[in-house]
């Protein structure tokens, strides 16, 4: 089950990062500590991480442009505006709430090193293949609730990578049972070659989550067996052609719980934003809700 699997990727975790603390120099800040549950809330999101995401941002804006993807001109032109705060159902186009998955162990590894100055590749070490959410990531789509009740999901697409999986579940907890989550190989996360962009098995993953449907996706992760690194154009196609999925699927109001870096490349080098707010890097556990009409 995965909370087995969690835990013996905690200790994994734990005992990799003790180990490379005995060979850097004191941080420049400490590590937060667990201070009970009521502190934890304050934890959700971190100075380092948002730091993170900054820097994510104009490194991965810099490569579309470089990779020409930056703003490309596909057959459908798709519009992209932020939502009416009411909830209120759009005219036309699609109403869909796009979501980064909480906090996985690979995000608070990363953060790990980068706090104690460890020169490592935190996304690259086996414990961290298909990464779960942290008990920080949980909480962080716990914190999704009372927006999540807000909508009128009709349908819920998850990437079928384990964090995105536990995210749209803990999120729209709610709705299971009575909205029919879908699992689309199509979002799932870049591949750039490091243990945490593959996933495991369907038949794995149907274990844990029951209540997804996963007959569109293939057994194994087509990418995994080669460890292929996807282009940003290989990306932004995917991406493109899942927003055309989409566009042909019946329901308005539609959830898809995902990743950072697909998500850049969809606000980025697909979708045309009328507020560049919009088209930033995500951070752990945020949920943006748009109007994305179709020409």
């Amino acid at each position: 089950m995965l909370s087995s699997v969690a835990g013996a990727l905690i200790g994994a975790v734990v005992g990799w990062a003790l180990a490379s603390l005995q060979k850097t120099a004191r941080p420049q800040q400490e590590y937060a500590e667990f201070r009970g549950l009521a502190a934890l809330q304050k934890s959700l999101w971190t100075e380092t991480s948002k730091e993170t995401a900054l820097q994510d941002g104009a490194k991965n804006r810099e490569r579309l442009r470089a990779a020409k993807v930056l703003g490309k001109a596909w057959p459908v032109q798709m519009l992209c505006r932020e939502a009416d705060p009411s909830g209120k159902a759009p005219t036309s186009g699609k109403l869909l709430h796009f979501i980064r998955h909480g906090q996985g162990f690979h995000n608070s590894l990363n953060d790990f090193c980068k706090v104690y100055q460890v020169k490592a590749k935190p996304y690259n070490i086996p414990e961290v293949f298909d990464p779960p959410l942290t008990e920080i990531g949980r909480q962080q789509a716990k914190a999704l609730q009372s927006r999540a009740r807000e909508t009128k999901a009709e349908l819920v697409v998850v990437s079928p990578m384990s964090r995105a999986l536990m995210t749209s579940n803990i999120a729209f907890a709610h709705c299971i049972g009575h909205v029919p989550f879908l699992a689309h190989e199509s979002c799932k996360e870049k591949s750039h070659g490091n243990s945490c962009d593959y996933r495991r098995s369907a038949s794995d993953a149907k274990q844990d989550f029951p209540n997804v449907d996963f007959s569109l996706i293939p057994e194994e992760d087509p990418l995994l067996s080669t460890l292929h690194m996807e282009s940003d154009l290989e990306v932004a196609e995917r991406a493109y052609d899942f927003m055309l999925w989409l566009r042909n699927r019946s329901e308005t109001e539609i959830v898809v719980s995902t990743h950072s870096a697909w998500l850049f490349s969809l606000f980025n080098a697909v979708l045309k934003c009328d507020d560049p707010a919009l088209s930033e890097w995500f951070v752990n556990g945020e949920m943006r809700s748009v109007v994305v009409s179709f020409q």
